[in-house]
């Protein structure tokens, strides 16, 4: 499995594609509904649910920048991972891997279990970087949220 950076401009960080993978599909499916499929909630749970399943190593990208230029996107986007941090902080403990690969994955299999707390810290690293307040490059993989 690779990585990939999950950046808004030039900043972000690497994230290992299998821990992306998860993250993105959680938060696509916690993603209020719009059901215009030309609105761009949907256009961009739709990017998340492929990506996710399909799992296209090294070529993941979350559309940070998409979400971070439209406010009302922005906004729905961070009470999604609101949402699914409040849920995750609730379920201490692990995820089950056969549990996960229920949720429609191909190119991924969840052998093992996954970590809550691993989720937990994908998730407030996305809430921080759309807030502006991660401003590590490319060059660096010292932070690699979900991936310890």
């Amino acid at each position: 499995m690779g990585t990939s950076f999950v950046a808004i401009g030039d900043k972000g960080f690497w994230m290992t594609d299998s821990v992306l993978s998860l993250w993105l599909r959680l938060l696509a499916l916690n993603l209020e509904g719009e059901r215009d499929p030309a609105h761009p909630l949907a256009v961009l749970r739709d990017e998340w649910l492929w990506q996710s399943e399909v799992a296209s190593v090294g070529f993941m990208d979350a559309r940070l920048d998409q979400v971070a230029s439209e406010p009302a996107t922005k906004a729905s986007v961070v009470a999604a991972i609101e949402r699914l941090l409040d849920e995750l902080s609730r379920h201490h403990g692990k995820l089950a891997g056969p549990t996960l690969n229920l949720l429609g994955f191909r190119g991924v299999s969840w052998t093992g279990d996954f970590e809550a707390k691993d989720l937990i810290e994908v998730g407030n690293a996305f809430l921080a970087l759309i807030a502006g307040k991660i401003d590590s490059e490319a060059n660096s993989t010292e932070f690699m949220p979900g991936c310890r």
